[in-house]
């Protein structure tokens, strides 16, 4: 027995109209490119940028989610995809013409990765644009590459002969093998933004970035995390090192708007940066609920190398390491809310470079022994505090801090 539904006839056909339109919209030159500018956390210069696909359709300007889904059934997706390419290119050496150097990141669909005449596509689209190949960059989804491993090693291999970068998109959602990947040769692994979005708020995200940074860093890979729509994402990933980011100070944007936007960028992001660092030198972090002791430690402190903030609770704290490239932080842990334990243990997990402090009248001997077994205590120092063994605890923090940055670029 068949039932029919007006409801799934009417889907049924604007399903098929859509189809139809899909179908003429390349041949009527229906889709552009938006270009999403990607900035570099440390410079906080714009030297790449997202080619992103629009479509100028007759029920209005639609987003990838709205078709490309459908360009994949109806066997649509390799010459949109290649569109993209040849596009990106041109624009590109468009660019070039006008002073500006950028490297373009294209998305590749699985079925154009796979597809046998991919190689050739990207010859001919860079041939015909006169765009540098050293500046296209393929970005391929974590899922595409581990289908056919030995297939894709030996795309990969023909890609970096011709001259194209290689990244590795939506990193970390896919069923990838450590061991599989160590044979791509890549060169950037894209943080996906559903690690990104909770960054602040969710230590085990926290984590995974900082796993996904120090993976990428350890094989000689460039980190980009997309989808940053704070400051406070953007302060944390500034300091785990992450090369590049996508969001917050920069939208998608057409392509006659770009160089001024980025002009904008290079100043705006610069000027965030130095916000953060204004003041040269160290800083130090007190944190407590009582404006005496604040005080008091402010006072005991103040002769020091180095700037003094101060924060009243946990959540302060979070604000002021966000906002500020703080070396040592100092607090008590008896808080309203969040403990002091509570709030080293999330700076340990968030900024890992900070030295940690823990001054008390009180504690959870127990909690304590297990603070400091674990990492997130560096010293611990009983109220009321003797000023000389305060101030050498800070000293020592601060070598700490600058022993650990100085291995850091060493390594890098």
């Amino acid at each position: 027995m068949q039932l029919f539904s007006k409801y799934l006839h009417s889907d049924l056909q604007q399903r098929l109209d859509l189809e139809r339109e899909l179908r003429q919209a390349l041949q009527q030159n229906e889709f552009f490119l938006e270009y999403q500018p990607q900035i570099n956390l440390q410079s906080g210069d714009v030297k790449s940028v997202e080619a992103l696909i629009r479509w100028n359709s007759p029920r209005g300007v639609l987003q990838p989610k709205n078709f490309i889904s459908l360009a994949e059934e109806c066997d649509l997706i390799i010459p949109i995809s290649n569109w993209v390419v040849r596009e990106a290119c041109r624009q590109g050496a468009e660019w070039i013409k006008q002073g500006l150097e950028f490297t373009i990141a294209v998305n590749l669909s699985a079925s154009h990765f796979q597809n046998g005449m991919l190689v050739e596509q990207i010859a001919s689209a860079i041939q015909d644009s006169g765009f540098p190949v050293r500046l296209l960059e393929l970005e391929v989804t974590e899922s595409c590459i581990m289908q056919e491993v030995g297939s894709t090693i030996s795309t990969l291999n023909a890609l970096k002969k011709l001259g194209v970068s290689v990244s590795v998109d939506d990193f970390g959602t896919g069923y990838s093998s450590l061991s599989y990947l160590k044979l791509f040769p890549l060169d950037k692994l894209k943080i996906d933004q559903s690690f990104v979005c909770d960054l602040s708020s969710s230590n085990s995200d926290a984590v995974i970035v900082r796993a996904i940074i120090a993976l990428g860093h350890a094989m000689g890979l460039t980190v980009i995390a997309e989808g940053v729509e704070t400051r406070e994402q953007y302060a944390l990933l500034r300091s785990w090192h992450c090369d590049e980011m996508q969001g917050l100070f920069a939208k998608p944007c057409l392509p006659d708007d770009l160089p001024t936007i980025a002009n904008q960028l290079n100043v705006q992001s610069a000027e965030f940066s130095q916000s953060r660092t204004k003041d040269s030198g160290h800083v130090l972090l007190l944190v407590d609920d009582e404006p005496s002791i604040l005080n008091a430690l402010r006072r005991t402190l103040r002769s020091g190398d180095y700037r003094i903030v101060i924060a009243n609770g946990a959540e302060e704290a979070l604000d002021a390491l966000a906002h500020y490239d703080v070396g040592v932080i100092i607090t008590d842990n008896r808080m309203p809310g969040v403990s002091g334990i509570e709030l080293l243990r999330q700076v340990k997990q968030r900024y890992p470079q900070v030295t940690r402090i823990m001054l008390s009248g009180y504690s959870d001997f127990t909690s304590l022994s297990s603070a400091i077994n674990s990492g997130e205590i560096f010293r611990f120092l009983s109220k009321p505090w003797e000023d000389d063994q305060l101030k050498a605890a800070v000293n020592e923090g601060f070598i700490k801090f600058d022993d650990q940055h100085l291995l850091h670029q060493i390594s890098r």
